[in-house]
């Protein structure tokens, strides 16, 4: 009563979409175009070829950029970082100039302003 398991015909597998060919491909006939048909993958060989090389370029590019990117970086933390400890330094100094001053210019009394009244 079993019945023999048959292998699916080629109608079958391009139906259910599991052995299509790649587009622009096509299969060679029976006829004799396998040379075209070699010719044709070689081409497209040949192209595949190029855009990996044109992406590895791009790769490259990319992090040579992403290198400097991050040396510029660096290089700017350490400025910020010199630039806030000279902040840090005239802040020093400038209340060192004010306490130095106060005691000359009126022990820090304050006048109110005048008024005006018509």
């Amino acid at each position: 009563m079993d019945t023999p398991v048959t292998p699916p015909t080629q109608q079958q597998e391009t139906a259910t979409g599991h052995d299509t060919p790649r587009q622009g491909t096509t299969e060679p006939a029976a006829t004799g175009e396998t040379p075209r048909y070699v010719a044709q993958l070689e081409r497209e060989l040949e192209v595949a070829r190029a855009e990996g090389a044109q992406l590895q370029r791009r790769i490259e590019v990319a992090d040579d950029e992403r290198d400097f990117m991050r040396e510029q970086i660096n290089r700017k933390d350490k400025m910020i970082d010199s630039l806030l400890e000279r902040d840090k330094e005239t802040n020093y100094l400038v209340r060192g100039l004010q306490e130095m001053l106060t005691p000359l210019l009126g022990g820090g009394r304050r006048q109110e302003p005048p008024t005006y009244t018509q």
